[in-house]
């Protein structure tokens, strides 16, 4: 569910679930300033920024020396955008190869992450801190501790000053230790067209003993001499993001590590899909072609009918099979050069990733519908212990979509989430218990007993709850009780 972003350094994520970062080589770690430093904005502050004027600007690097191990981290980081006055957010991503992950010897085309007018609202924040330890860091089940003035990490609003609500974590999805992304995931999708600042103070490592900062934060922190260019270049705009942490109370000495990253405009993330939507509707004003090729009655419990169909769709890739590029029109939008022939499948009943993936729609469900999309209501029914969907992801989707669960609750405890007492009018959540042990809290999969993934659709009182919620708008478990399959 959660947005996908970049895959950098160690690794990547793509969202809350349960898939970690993975293990890439990444590139070079040398550092290039460009010539021409990119300002935004002049920032006055009343506190203290030890002489040096707080001016927001960013040069542009391949790679990024306040973490030197591993090129791109921290990620995502304004140091990888130029200014763009054509851009909703006046801003472009400009990654070089330099920060590419490695995978079997492919090197990803930066370009088509270059498009994008800022960073994800809901992917990953990711650094490297050698040795570090997750020993008092925020985690899924206590995120309320991240908006404690005394958290380890916090990331916030660099305008307001408001601290966002997330968890921190090591990666754990590969075996080697001394390699693990520190990340952190927020709670719920950040604001689009914003500004971030994240902080790391007091991680500790296997000792006990705080991490030191690298040798270009430190000499940002505490204003001494470098020989890196790019520590010169940003005097000014760590000066403005020391100033805005002190106004939030994070003193500056206590940092082990902080940077700064906007996020992309809702234009960003949802234009490509809304125009394809209208110019593809047009196109095919007098209906879409399609052919019923094989009908299956009762195919599985809960499902009545399986419908097998070719529909004939305006074609907007190079290729219409895995791996085609989509193609673009003189005004930057995705362009149909084609039509093409897709197998659909319908069952009754029952990013780039930013781009395609829930995560980049979720805010425009309920409360901010796009152009030409009404709103809606929403039921959403999550099986605890799922082994192919984390429920930390459903938990963040919930709160995107600003709904409650519906009591009694299984985890009334969760971070952000209402329960409210049924019969429930309005979009709602309903988890259900199957009995599991509990689900991992790192980011691996839960592997423990039988997966529950799709098995809501053999429980009676989940298809009664559906019903009446398709018919009435009406939420009600049927349970007695907390929810589980009996």
């Amino acid at each position: 569910m959660i947005g996908a972003t970049l895959l950098a350094g160690t690794g990547c994520s793509d969202d809350a679930s349960d898939e970690g970062a993975g293990q890439d080589e990444v590139g070079e770690t040398e550092t290039e300033t460009d010539s021409e430093t990119e300002t935004e904005t002049e920032t006055e502050t009343e506190t203290d920024t030890g002489g040096v004027e707080p001016v927001v600007e960013w040069p542009l690097l391949d790679c990024d020396p306040l973490v030197p191990e591993h090129c791109a981290m921290p990620f995502p980081n304004n140091v990888y955008t130029v200014e763009d006055a054509d851009a909703p957010t006046g801003r472009r991503l400009a990654l070089s190869e330099a920060a590419m992950p490695v995978g079997g010897g492919h090197v990803p085309d930066p370009s088509s992450f270059n498009r994008s007018d800022g960073f994800s609202t809901g992917g990953a924040l990711m650094a490297f801190l050698p040795g570090a330890t997750v020993e008092g860091l925020a985690t899924p089940v206590t995120i309320g501790e991240s908006l404690e003035p005394d958290s380890p990490t916090v990331v916030i609003d660099a305008e307001t000053g408001e601290r966002m609500a997330h968890w921190a974590e090591l990666d754990m999805s590969h075996g080697v230790d001394d390699q693990r992304a520190f990340m952190i995931r927020v709670a719920k999708q950040l604001e689009p067209g914003r500004r971030y600042i994240v902080a790391i103070r007091g991680v500790l490592d296997d000792q006990a003993q705080p991490l030191a900062a690298s040798p270009a934060f430190a000499a940002l922190r505490d204003e001494t001499p470098s020989e890196e260019p790019s520590v010169e270049a940003r005097r000014g705009l760590y000066a403005d993001i020391f100033a805005r942490l002190e106004d939030a109370d994070i003193a500056r000495a206590d940092l082990q590590l902080a940077w700064d990253f906007s996020t992309s405009s809702v234009e960003n993330t949802t234009g490509w899909a809304v125009h394809m939507r209208d110019e593809g509707m047009a196109l095919v004003d007098e209906g879409i072609d399609y052919a019923i090729t094989n009908v299956t009655m009762d195919p599985a419990p809960g499902l009545a009918m399986r419908l097998e169909i070719d529909m004939e769709v305006p074609l907007y890739l190079d290729d219409p099979g895995a791996g085609g590029s989509m193609q673009f029109g003189p005004d930057g939008l995705p362009e149909a050069v084609a039509t093409a022939t897709y197998p659909v499948l319908v069952e009754l009943i029952q990013l780039e990733w930013d781009r395609a993936e829930p995560a980049g729609y979720s805010r425009h469900v309920i409360l901010d519908p796009l152009p030409g999309t009404a709103e809606k209501e929403v039921l959403s029914l999550v099986s605890i212990g799922d082994h192919q969907v984390s429920t930390l992801g459903a938990h963040v989707m919930a709160r995107e979509l600003g709904i409650p669960q519906i009591g009694p609750a299984n985890r009334p405890e969760l971070f952000g989430i209402d329960v409210v007492d049924q019969p429930y009018t309005g979009s709602a959540m309903v988890e259900y218990d199957f009995g599991l042990p509990p689900e991992p809290i790192i980011n691996v999969p839960m592997t423990a007993g039988e997966d529950p993934h799709g098995k809501l659709a053999e429980v009676e009182a989940a298809a009664m709850t559906v019903e009446q919620f398709l018919r009435t708008g009406v939420v009600e478990t049927f349970c007695d009780g907390a929810c589980d399959p009996n």
